[in-house]
């Protein structure tokens, strides 16, 4: 538990577990003047775009007060009255100078985003609906997958966490599962990207997957998205969540030394700030390393009742977290963190181009999405 000190500038309280026998220092003063604000950008350190590589969109919804009524959520509907919860993600990531935003969502999310500002680039979800059937799986998602790419939309989805297992029949999914080869052809025929969830953070492998015999190891995940890569070069594939393994940068550079059409994205607040966070001077220096290798990302999720400046906070913490190396209370619970810090990483302004623009563009120019000189 957490003190103030010094006319509440400083928090003082030891790290989570592991880290018990330090105290850290954090300055609470910035954090409380941000939040009385309203989440403010904070002066950017490069004056590039920015691209949102991960987002969850929610798309048209009906009205907040047809929703009680099925009769009213049906006569809604066909009336065409829509509320759009996606507004506040949207103006929330243009004050913060994104300009491109990738929105995981079914497809109607993606027509309706297309006008807006930012730019939203549709990732279509594959669908699980007939998973243990191979030829109703293919043709479902085949079937889907084709509407897409017919619309225009060039990103597909592939969310392969382990908790998947609970909700489907055997055989447990893999990302190298041979019932997944017609969807990976698809998206070579039609020269799309591929963003895929392949792990969880390593406390949640010894905690909620402590079953391996169920839910498999860590590095068995990681070793089926290998050979899925080791099979299609010519896809690119976007790896969440700096690849699910964020703890080891170790295994990391050998993901990325061993496979060149992989790339990073930094989804996850928490889990990054956590994780890279424990050393700067080493992270900045794997970020530096693979510069053109690692996209930025949020994972921001949009719900129907936000709560205040949900979406700027998140937004705030990832410019403060890249950009500086301030020493913050991190402004959101983490359950796998005891009392979380915002240790900030000061990436340079050509790493952070790079994280915001450069690799961000030359992914989405890869299927077609964006110019590669833009």
């Amino acid at each position: 538990m957490g003190h103030l000190l010094a006319g509440d500038t400083l928090w003082v309280f030891r790290k989570a577990a592991g880290d018990s026998s330090q105290e850290v220092q954090v300055d609470a003063k910035v954090v409380e003047r941000a939040r009385q604000e309203g989440f403010p950008p904070p002066p950017p350190r490069v004056g590039c775009p920015v691209v949102d590589l991960h987002t969850h969109l929610a798309g048209p919804q009906p009205p907040r007060w047809a929703r009680r009524l099925p009769g009213v959520r049906r006569l809604a509907h066909w009336a065409g009255w829509r509320e759009d919860p996606d507004r506040q993600l949207l103006a929330a990531a243009w004050a913060y100078g994104v300009r491109h935003v990738v929105g995981i969502g079914k497809l109607q999310a993606g027509r309706h985003g297309r006008g807006a500002e930012p730019c939203v680039h549709l990732a279509v979800p594959v669908s699980w609906e007939a998973w243990g059937d191979p030829k109703g799986f293919a043709e479902e998602n085949l079937r889907l997958l084709d509407e897409a790419a017919r619309a225009g939309v060039r990103i597909v989805k592939l969310w392969m966490a382990p908790r998947l297992r609970d909700r489907l029949p055997p055989p447990p999914p893999t990302v190298d599962a041979q019932a997944l080869d017609p969807v990976f052809a698809f998206v070579e025929r039609w020269e799309m990207a591929l963003l895929v969830h392949v792990a969880d953070p390593d406390r949640w492998f010894a905690t909620r997957y402590a079953d391996s015999a169920r839910y498999g190891r860590k590095e068995d995940h990681h070793r089926a998205l290998e050979r899925r890569l080791a099979r299609h070069r010519s896809v690119l594939f976007q790896a969440a969540h700096m690849g699910g393994d964020p703890e080891h940068l170790d295994h990391l550079d050998r993901l990325l030394r061993d496979h060149p059409n992989l790339v990073l994205d930094t989804a996850g607040t928490r889990w990054m700030v956590r994780e890279l966070g424990r050393d700067p001077t080493r992270s900045r220096a794997f970020f530096e390393r693979w510069h053109d290798r690692i996209g930025f990302g949020t994972d921001q999720v949009v719900v129907r009742e936000p709560e205040p400046h949900r979406y700027a906070l998140r937004y705030w913490v990832h410019r403060i977290f890249w950009e500086t190396d301030l020493r913050l209370p991190l402004p959101l619970e983490d359950p796998d963190a005891g009392q979380p810090v915002l240790q900030g990483i000061a990436l340079p302004p050509w790493v952070l181009e790079s994280l915001y623009w450069k690799t961000p563009r030359r992914l989405l120019a890869s299927a077609g999405l964006l110019g590669g000189g833009a």
